[in-house]
């Protein structure tokens, strides 16, 4: 089978993770450095688009991801296609500023 399989996808969104958070230590003048949680993924055969998000500017105020894919013809060729993301984040702090939907 070609593309990225679900072990692939969760290895290198492990590496990618920790890539964040070892840039976000080194630049950090602080012990306590930032944390990336993962928001979204979504993926297509060969394709993949993750988005990561700070722990603490972003994680109350992220709404449920939707991913979207295609593919062409039938099976959706993997040489073909893309995928996409669309995330509600709130504005401001809580009830304060609505929310901006991000695609």
């Amino acid at each position: 089978m070609a593309g990225l399989t679900s072990t692939v996808l969760y290895a290198l969104t492990e590496r990618i993770e920790s890539l964040l958070s070892s840039h976000a230590k080194s630049v950090s003048p602080d012990k306590e450095a930032e944390r990336y949680f993962l928001i979204s993924r979504e993926s297509h055969c060969g394709v993949a688009l993750w988005l990561f998000g700070r722990e603490s500017t972003m994680r109350s105020r992220v709404g449920k991801a939707l991913g979207a894919r295609l593919g062409l013809w039938y099976g959706g060729m993997g040489n073909k296609g893309a995928v996409g993301l669309r995330l509600p984040v709130e504005r401001a702090g809580k009830g304060n500023g609505g929310w901006e939907i991000l695609t």
